[in-house]
């Protein structure tokens, strides 16, 4: 009777084993290998935000933008007329503007200063003796009014842009550009009206 109950449970065993194993191989001894699109959990990953198409395209143009120099803008005489050439640092200007909201985007009294120089120079070469003395002293006294001009204005707009703001400051500096490369514009055409009497002459 002993023997036959020890008979009995190794036949169990032998056969719960025989199960276990047919679970594990497929027909032919081939392993089961579990399908491969059962997803596997990930813990601790930061999802990605999906960024809209106008929103990267704002920050493309904003990473790529560069500040321009004085330098890299062509001259007046290089265009057919005055407003050709403002056109063309304007734009500039414009676009430095909404990208950058920077003081620096203001390079409008630069442009004139620069022109201002060159008429200055060209004109001098036409002159004589005499008339070089006389558009020095000429010069040296527009100097003088233009410096005494833009202290009166900065004082105007201290006045008016007084809070400090960012807002304030970039319009105080667009206001004061304006300003300055208007009274300097004015003497550098005065100069190149006379360079172009002289050399039509």
């Amino acid at each position: 009777m002993k023997n036959s109950f020890i008979m009995i449970v190794v036949v169990g065993f032998l056969l719960g084993a025989n199960m276990g194993l047919a679970q594990k191989f497929k027909p032919g001894g081939a392993v089961a290998v579990p399908p491969a699109n059962i997803p596997v959990p990930v813990k601790n990953v930061p999802i990605p935000v999906p960024v809209s198409p106008p929103t990267q395209k704002a920050v493309n143009k904003s990473a790529v933008f560069v500040f321009k120099e004085v330098k890299d803008f062509l001259p007046l005489s290089k265009f057919k007329n005055i407003n050709e050439f403002e056109n063309n640092f304007k734009k500039y200007v414009d676009d430095c503007i909404d990208k950058k909201m920077s003081v620096r985007c203001f390079i409008s009294y630069e442009m004139w200063d620069r022109e201002l120089n060159i008429y200055y120079k060209k004109l001098r070469a036409k002159l004589d003796k005499n008339g070089k003395k006389l558009l020095k002293t000429s010069q040296k006294s527009w100097l003088k009014y233009r410096d005494e001009s833009f202290k009166f204005n900065s004082s105007l707009l201290d006045a008016r842009y007084n809070d400090g703001g960012a807002d304030d400051r970039l319009r105080r500096a667009e206001e004061s550009d304006s300003m300055a490369s208007f009274i300097v514009k004015s003497q550098t055409l005065l100069l190149k009206k006379y360079f172009t009497d002289i050399t039509n002459n």
